[in-house]
């Protein structure tokens, strides 16, 4: 394997990945029981440690959890790609589909973009000083036209393939994952886009159409704004001029004239009405529905779509063949919904509490029941609409139904209905898309990120089981690979050595010195997992358990292990992993033999390993961790071990002065 590369999951790989379409707009019926077809269905797992999973039949603690999906009635914006879509928007043209910039502009990008895949930073800088001597210097690379336009392509492509003539492509692809290749290749997307994808011109290349601007509101709705008056005139009296051009290219010569004088004059009348009405359209502000923008921006996708696969690489699109980017990466049919262990309830006393990421997937499916009632009431007659909407304020939903929504006509409600589906869809991921909303749940970005999200809080720098924290001191008695502990961690931290016949003289004297003295040990664990605390006071139970470790368990019916386990005590020569933050580098986490300091209160380090953790005794601390089988301890003494560590994998300098 060479690399790892991140992409979307379309909406065919989410319904594999699914397990059940959820439908069911309320998460719990009268009896606080999860409905099926809910947020909480069994088929995603248990949600109590007393259930099965209706997918793979195991309890809570062995189910992984499985994903469930939402299908969506209308496409919504994806929040995560919504600026990438508008920056797409502002640079093309809504009457032709083409971008805004000219072909010049785009192969200079796809001929820099071609030399960084085979590692060619250099070239890929001279690119640009080429077209540029190309062009006049009176006439800017954008407004390139003809045969100049032609010429510079040439050239382009002729210092493109003198320069990959000579090279070892196989080797070259290989360094093309460099990091400095790969800054410089998202260092010259973000250049083009803040230049090239903003920055528009007032008409279109193409057809000479004035360009409309886009503009957003909330992260959930897209406007072109209105053209000037100026614009709007212009505009449509070249489109009246063509028309009328066309009809007289159509008119015959045997037509009579008397006839068609009546024809052209009502014409003309006509045409000036709607011409009229066109302009008054063109300079209103105009709202776009995102089915409106998929299927402008897909008219883009077919002209351009080798140009935008490269701009937009880091972003594989969703589709079948999984190659290329596509527009369906800018919108959303099909929602994913977590397995139910990862969302899990919340209880204080008798009463259940939703976990707030069920919220925002609850609000989802309400609005997704809203939008297909609104559909429905636009399909039907007006006076059926004015019947429905009075028995649905005579009829009770419960207090799980979707909410109504305000309009006065069906179209204005499923606009309303269909907003508020793309806000909970922007808040399920990021909350903070929200700006109107003042209640509002934690998105994922919110559970992830900063100091109180999962990493930092839950992942990193946390106090874990089998470790032990304490400032260091120097100690040069000690060996190179040596730690010393002080006896209060060696009476905490146990290990569970499996009963033989090799060992168990050693390890009955353990369970008979029991949890205070050392070396002793701390429990027993059965053949079938059961663990017994040896007790602090009562030496005889500890004397009755260490006669029976080699002595089957009769009454167990199923065993998970072969024989016992004594979790006894740290002893000498075992081996623990030392760590000192920051963990800067491989040398930081290194390998010790342990050596039990009775009456110490520190962590007892030879002064030849300060180099390695970069420690200086003024206060610091390391961390100890046990490992916790005989893989782990294998290559903690053979790999990890200080003793191997001789070099720093940096730039190969001693590690030990």
């Amino acid at each position: 394997m060479q690399g790892v590369k991140l992409s979307l999951f379309s909406p065919e790989e989410i319904k594999k990945l699914s397990v059940k379409k959820l439908t069911n707009p309320e998460t719990f019926d009268a009896l606080l029981h999860p409905n099926f077809g809910g947020l909480y269905d069994p088929t995603l797992g248990p949600t109590d440690k007393d259930d099965l999973c209706g997918t793979c039949a195991q309890n809570y603690i062995f189910c992984p959890g499985h994903f469930g999906h939402m299908e969506l009635p209308l496409p919504v914006y994806h929040p995560l790609f919504f600026k990438v879509l508008l920056q797409i928007l502002r640079s093309s043209c809504f009457k032709c589909g083409q971008l805004l910039f000219s072909r010049t502009v785009r192969h200079i990008f796809l001929s820099q973009m071609k030399a960084l895949d085979f590692g060619l930073t250099s070239v890929a800088e001279e690119l640009q000083h080429v077209a540029n001597q190309t062009i006049n210097s009176d006439q800017s690379i954008d407004d390139t036209r003809g045969f100049q336009e032609e010429d510079c392509i040439t050239a382009l492509d002729k210092h493109v393939k003198k320069a990959l003539k000579d090279i070892d492509k196989t080797e070259a692809r290989i360094k093309s994952v460099a990091k400095n290749v790969t800054n410089f290749r998202h260092q010259l997307i973000k250049e083009f886009m803040s230049t090239y994808m903003v920055n528009k011109k007032r008409y279109c290349p193409g057809c000479k159409a004035p360009s409309r601007e886009v503009k957003s509101e909330h992260n959930s709705r897209v406007f072109l704004k209105g053209l000037s008056a100026k614009d709007a005139v212009k505009w449509v009296k070249i489109q009246v001029t063509k028309s009328h051009m066309a009809r007289q290219t159509n008119d015959g010569p045997n037509n009579e004239p008397g006839i068609n004088k009546v024809q052209n004059n009502g014409t003309v009348s006509n045409s000036m009405a709607d011409a009229d009405e066109e302009v008054k359209k063109l300079m209103q502000q105009t709202f776009l529905t995102p089915l409106e923008v998929k299927k402008h921006v897909t008219q883009i996708w077919e002209t351009y779509h080798e140009f935008l696969n490269v701009l937009l690489g880091a972003y594989p699109s969703p589709t079948a063949k999984r190659k290329c980017s596509s527009a369906d990466m800018f919108f959303l049919e099909i929602f994913p919904v977590p397995p139910s262990r990862f969302r899990p309830l919340s209880t204080l006393g008798d009463k259940q509490f939703e976990n707030p990421q069920t919220g925002n997937l609850s609000k989802i499916m309400k609005d997704s029941v809203l939008v297909k009632e609104c559909l429905l009431d636009l399909n039907k007659p007006r006076t059926e609409q004015a019947e429905g909407s009075t028995e649905k304020k005579k009829k009770g939903f419960g207090k799980n139904a979707p909410a109504t929504v305000s309009g006065k006509t069906p179209t204005e409600r499923l606009h309303n209905a269909w907003l508020k589906l793309q806000t909970d869809v922007n808040c399920c991921i990021d909350s903070d898309l929200d700006k109107l909303s003042t209640v509002k749940f934690p998105g994922i970005r919110q559970i992830l990120e900063k100091k109180e999200g999962l990493f930092r809080k839950h992942m990193m720098g946390k106090r874990v089981d089998y470790a032990c924290r304490s400032v260091i001191s120097p100690d040069p008695y000690l060996s190179v690979d040596e730690i010393g502990i002080p006896e209060v961690f060696a009476l905490k931290l146990t290990y569970p050595q499996p009963v033989t016949h090799w060992n168990v003289k050693e390890l009955r004297q353990a369970v008979i010195n029991g949890p205070l003295q050392h070396p002793g040990a701390t429990l027993v664990e059965l053949e079938d997992g059961k663990r017994t605390l040896l007790s602090k006071t009562d030496p005889n139970q500890r004397q009755a358990i260490a006669k029976r470790l080699l002595t089957p368990s009769t009454h167990l019916k199923a065993s998970v292990n072969p024989c016992k386990k004594v979790y006894r005590h740290l002893k000498n020569g075992d081996v623990l992993l030392l760590n000192r933050q920051p963990t800067l580098h491989r040398p930081s986490m290194m390998a010790h033999r342990a050596r039990i300091l009775p009456g110490e209160k520190t962590i007892r380090l030879h002064y030849a390993n300060c180099k390695s953790y970069n420690a200086d005794f003024d206060g610091d601390e390391m961390n100890a961790h046990y490992p916790q089988n005989e893989l782990a301890r294998a290559e903690a003494y053979t790999i990890a071990s200080t003793n191997y560590q001789y070099l720093v994998p940096k730039d190969g300098t001693p590690l030990v002065d």
